[in-house]
């Protein structure tokens, strides 16, 4: 993978790390290995505190 001064990054989590640091994506990534497949609904219930928003915008950078 090259960067914007054209050298070749060997780091594989480049791109993951600022994802996964985020305040909720661990917990989320959590939730979903442990029960598998689970609709927005039972996700928001499991996570109590986080705003519908802050969810949807997380899961979205989460799928990419």
């Amino acid at each position: 993978m090259e960067t914007d001064s054209n050298q070749i990054c060997l780091c594989p989590f480049e791109g993951i790390i600022p994802t996964i640091s985020k305040k909720w994506a661990i917990f989320i990534i959590s939730i979903i290995g442990h029960y598998g497949i689970l609709r927005f609904k039972d996700l928001m219930f499991s996570l109590a505190s986080i705003n519908p928003k802050s969810l949807t915008d997380l899961l979205k950078k989460l799928q990419k």
